[in-house]
């Protein structure tokens, strides 16, 4: 009898340490797939933006608001390009529909395509149904040129409100912030936008880091701020790369 029970005792405690055993590889695996997050929060009620990913990599992800104008792209692209470097260019569908070629080349490039609605406008205050209604209005006009889907949205501005995150999580887009502002729009030279980027205190693992497609001061520091960021042992790379959106 006792050496039926010891048998029965021995079996239950392999099959108690193959089950541990399994839980263990299996939270390892999550774990593992889990090491680029997104980083996302509600302050006061408020849902926000991802302002950054949390991951272990040294990659950070290089954003172009680009609204304005195409007298800058290409030289952006020349950069990018002879950087080897991947990054994500947010436009509204109006200036996709006023610059195809130049949107078209964005895509060829490898680069990724996200939107701010159909204008460069605050949408604090659009319903849901208007809000829907720019967002897919914009993606529309991107995917007849481009073939592409935009799964990325960004408010104009910075500016958000609930309905705008709420609505735009719905339609399947993920709702970017930055954590870096380059503030190459204010036009205080070259030296101005690679210090904001390169010295910011929020420059770590993840960063966000926006630029604008159509200023001359990107132009000029473009190429500086890539090589910056490498020195300092960050490679900027698009959002898709940085995170799996």
């Amino acid at each position: 009898m006792e050496n039926g029970r010891g048998l029965v005792w021995y079996r239950l405690r392999g099959l108690g340490l193959t089950c541990l055993c399994s839980l263990v590889f299996f939270i390892g695996a999550y774990l593992n797939n889990q090491k680029n997050e997104e980083v996302s929060t509600a302050v006061n009620g408020q849902r926000q933006p991802l302002y950054q990913v949390r991951t272990e990599e040294r990659k950070v992800a290089l954003t172009f608001d680009t609204t304005g104008g195409n007298r800058c792209i290409q030289e952006i692209l020349d950069t990018l390009a002879g950087c080897g470097v991947k990054a994500t260019f947010f436009v509204t569908g109006e200036w996709a529909g006023s610059y195809p070629e130049e949107l078209k080349r964005i895509t060829e490039g490898g680069h990724d395509i996200g939107c701010f609605g159909q204008k460069y406008v605050d949408m604090t205050e659009f319903t849901k149904q208007e809000i829907k209604e720019t967002l897919q209005i914009s993606a529309e006009t991107v995917r007849e040129l481009t073939g592409h889907e935009v799964r990325l949205f960004r408010a104009p501005y910075g500016k958000y409100s609930n309905e705008q995150i709420e609505t735009a999580e719905l339609l399947g887009y993920t709702v970017i912030g930055w954590s870096i502002d380059s503030e190459d729009w204010k036009n205080y030279g070259m030296d101005s936008v690679i210090g904001k980027v390169t010295q910011s205190e929020h420059l770590e693992n993840g960063a966000v880091i926006r630029m604008h497609g159509d200023a001359e001061d990107t132009v000029q520091s473009l190429e500086a701020v890539i090589s910056g960021l490498r020195e300092m042992g960050y490679e900027p790379v698009s959002l898709t790369e940085l995170a799996a959106f």
